[in-house]
């Protein structure tokens, strides 16, 4: 799965609203930030490093250009669904970008990765 929006550019990939390619790959293997690996659970964290309001995103799964029929956005699984919003105040300011897969569902939180040491169950049960 893949991040795209109109803040790709600003996180280090190649452009802006591009589902193929670049850096903003989510992943479930238990390491940079992800809890639990293999649990469905999908995250990837990252900085914007421009301030920003309204920036949009969703998620769409990786592969081909044929992963624009597979996306989420607000409301869950979709073609074509609506886009998340979400506002930076600072330069490099962190974001974790979760997809539920079991669910279909994503957020995004305004925080920095959890270390691997501090991925237990009882912090990541905090934060949902």
């Amino acid at each position: 799965y893949k991040i795209v929006g109109n803040l790709q550019d600003n996180m280090g990939d190649v452009a802006d609203w591009d589902p193929v390619g670049g850096a903003l790959y989510m992943h479930d293997d238990g390491l940079n930030g992800d809890a639990v690996a293999g649990d469905g659970v999908y995250i990837f964290c990252g900085q914007i490093d421009v301030i920003g309001t309204a920036y949009e995103w969703k998620v769409v799964a990786d592969g081909t250009l044929l992963q624009w029929a597979h996306q989420f956005g607000t409301d869950g699984p979709n073609k074509n669904g609506p886009t998340w919003f979400l506002d930076t105040t600072v330069e490099n300011e962190w974001w974790c970008f979760y997809l539920d897969a079991n669910l279909g569902r994503i957020k995004a939180v305004q925080e920095e990765p959890t270390p691997v040491e501090q991925s237990t169950w009882g912090t990541m049960k905090q934060r949902y």
